[in-house]
């Protein structure tokens, strides 16, 4: 069974942090109950943009390299 910090930021990865996008889909409410700091968010949005899949984060948010 996964940590309640863990389940967070499985929902941050897929969302890429979007609270937009958690909503349509359902779990912001959810993420917003693990009231993750905004220190560990960031931190989460460096792993993800740093992620070697060929720049995953960066086609998530529409730019291409």
């Amino acid at each position: 069974m996964k940590t309640r910090i863990e389940r967070a930021k499985d929902i941050f990865m897929k969302y890429c942090g979007n609270r937009y996008f958690m909503d349509l889909d359902g779990v912001r409410s959810e993420y917003d109950w693990y009231q993750v700091p905004k220190e560990t968010e960031e931190e989460w949005r460096r792993e993800y943009l740093s992620q070697s899949d060929e720049g995953r984060g960066l086609r998530y948010a529409g730019i291409r390299r």
